[in-house]
């Protein structure tokens, strides 16, 4: 395997986890402590699953992720965000659940998952390739900066310092392939 692909691999996957979303950790914790608790105990899940019937959100599972595969934890996040008015519901009837992310955790949640998703796309392309063509590479890795360009402008301080965790590790990438 060509060495630029290694890099872009191995940087689409558990190296932008361990160095870009160590930034957002707490609120991904929040999230994967929350549905650790909740599959932990059947008695926990119908507890949950009569206010997910009584709220009715289209969906009816939670995902668990790999903690080490960012496009797991964008999974989980997405499907969690479903069912984010469930939650606190929850909390409010058990007293032992203290890891409900709070309005805020959930607002982060969501702004990350705006820019995971194409993380997840572009990743999704390589990975489903075995020998992917300059013009896939680059269109992806385009979209990407396109976005971390857009979202580093914004005024959310929480947003900027995530993109510019993340425009520095692909700028490393980048470099070794160049």
């Amino acid at each position: 395997m060509p060495e630029w692909q290694k890099i872009s691999r191995q940087t689409g996957r558990s190296d932008c986890y361990k160095h870009g979303l160590s930034e957002i950790e707490v609120v991904i914790e929040d999230v994967r402590d929350s549905v650790t608790y909740l599959n932990g105990s059947e008695a926990r899940l119908e507890v949950f699953a009569e206010i997910v019937q009584q709220l009715q959100p289209p969906y009816r599972k939670l995902i668990l992720d790999c903690p080490t595969c960012w496009n797991s934890i964008y999974d989980m996040l997405v499907c969690a965000i479903k069912f984010k008015e469930v939650f606190p519901r929850y909390a409010d009837r058990e007293l032992c659940y203290i890891c409900c992310p709070d309005v805020e955790g959930w607002k982060k949640v969501e702004k990350l998952c705006e820019i995971l998703e194409v993380f997840k796309a572009a990743t999704e392309i390589f990975s489903g390739t075995d020998n992917p063509t300059a013009h896939l590479f680059l269109n992806e890795v385009y979209g990407v900066k396109v976005l971390l360009d857009k979202k580093s402008s914004t005024e959310d301080t929480f947003i900027r310092r995530l993109i510019a965790k993340m425009k520095e590790k692909i700028n490393i990438g980048v470099n070794a392939i160049c």
